[in-house]
This record gives structure tokens, C-alpha cells and sequence, in this order.
């Protein structure tokens, strides 16, 4: 009785964990895989621009989010934290913010040590 119950359950996991992969790589099979396309957007420091230029040869990691958003909130302090695993030199930390209405509703997500460059979109 065990033994089939095991056998059941390894089947289960391992049908899962295909089907896992399978949608995940379903999902993104459009992504680009290469450069990202040319842009500048202003920053949270004014009169600086964050252009595509500036972040080639380097990783780069984007997190889109919108002040309203309560998930975005909660995943900022994670955020800021990955960032402290990654060095300076090799990777480009961005935030990008999206439908604000005024600066003070950006603040939270001011990075305190300005490692993360916060562009507005």
C-alpha cells in the first residue's frame, strides 16, 4: 500500500514539475534574447536622463512598479535587498515608475544608498 502511494506520489511530482517547465517555457518563448531596445527616460534626480547606452555590457535588472500598488510595495524592501548580492560593476539595478501623479507619491521607492537608479515612465 505504501509503495504504491510513493510510486503515485513520485509520478505526480515529476507530471508537475513537466508541466511547470512546459508552460514556463511556453511563456517565454517571445521574450527577447539579446539588447535592449534604444531609449532615455528622466530619473528621480533631476536633469539626468537613464539612457540605453549607459547599461550595455552589463546585466540589467528592471522592476516596473506603480506607487498604488500594494504588492510593489511589499517587493521593494526584497528588492533592495537582492541588490546587495549583486556588485556595482556588473549589474544595473533600475526601478521604473509608472502611473504617479506626483513626485511625493515616489519617495518610498527612493533607493537609500542610490544603487538603484529610479527612472520615470
Amino acid at each position: 500500500m505504501r509503495e504504491r502511494f510513493a510510486s503515485r506520489f513520485v509520478r505526480n511530482a515529476l507530471l508537475l514539475v513537466g508541466a511547470y517547465v512546459a508552460v514556463n517555457l511556453w511563456q517565454t518563448r517571445d521574450l527577447a534574447h539579446g539588447s535592449l531596445p534604444e531609449f532615455s527616460l528622466p530619473t528621480w534626480n533631476e536633469g539626468v536622463q537613464l539612457d540605453s547606452s549607459a547599461l550595455a555590457g552589463k546585466r540589467s535588472v528592471i522592476f516596473v512598479f506603480a506607487p498604488w500598488c500594494g504588492v510593489c510595495e511589499m517587493v521593494w524592501p526584497s528588492i533592495q535587498t537582492v541588490r546587495t548580492y549583486f556588485p556595482h560593476e556588473t549589474t544595473n539595478f533600475i526601478a521604473l515608475g509608472l502611473d504617479w501623479e506626483s513626485r511625493d507619491q515616489l519617495t518610498p521607492f527612493v533607493s537609500q544608498d542610490s544603487s538603484i537608479v529610479l527612472a520615470l515612465g
